[in-house]
């Protein structure tokens, strides 16, 4: 309901105006907009035809060499850059809330107990407030929008790892996959790779 809705609110705008527009030419405001219009419908949309449900939901919208992310819950949004894995989305969790307040360290972040408990989801309140983040973008740089079955079970040494040295985005994710089953398979895992290639004047 929610990746329908999205892709509803977006869809006029991707398929008819992003042709046309060129690095120089983004008008960031209305792209951010857009966003949070989206992620808004998609939360009303799954309030009322799954009542009681609820979703995290992340965005990511390539423009020239910008990217802009729309973001709400716990799935994450990474960028791997030159070898670094950078995290881009913050958790709308209570154990994010408990760390920023500095009652619970680095270690026992990714497997608290109360670790599932969302502060913000698509469905659960008529108001939603979404982050929307912008980032200018290098060439190489690879996306990753996971779930917390994956982020949760697999370090960061061995996400870089398996990126780095798969060519294809496909395998690359399926193996993601396999090295958190590998670890327990916890939760649900999901895991999109999105690999940039921009060419000036085309």
């Amino acid at each position: 309901v929610a990746v329908q809705s999205i892709i509803k609110s977006l869809g006029n705008y991707l398929f008819s105006q992003l042709p046309e527009i060129s690095n120089k030419s983004i008008d960031t405001e209305r792209t951010i907009n857009l966003i949070e219009s989206a992620m808004i419908q998609a939360n009303l949309a799954v309030k009322d035809i799954v009542p009681g449900g609820g979703t995290t939901a992340s965005i990511l919208l390539l423009i020239g060499q910008t990217a802009f992310v729309g973001h709400v819950g716990d799935s994450r949004v990474y960028v791997l850059e030159s070898e670094n894995l950078i995290q881009i989305t913050k958790d709308h969790s209570l154990v994010q809330k408990l760390y920023d307040l500095g009652e619970i360290s680095d270690e026992s972040f990714s497997d608290h107990p109360r670790r599932n408990i969302l502060m913000r989801a698509l469905g659960q309140e008529d108001k939603l407030v979404v982050d929307v983040i912008k980032r200018d973008v290098i060439q190489g740089t690879s996306f990753l929008l996971c779930t917390d079955g994956l982020w949760g079970s697999v370090s960061d040494v061995e996400i870089i790892r398996i990126i780095s040295n798969t060519d294809s985005t496909k395998e690359a994710c399926e193996f993601l996959i396999d090295a958190a089953n590998k670890a327990g398979g916890p939760d649900n895992i999901t895991a999109l790779i999105v690999k940039y290639r921009h060419e000036d004047d085309k």
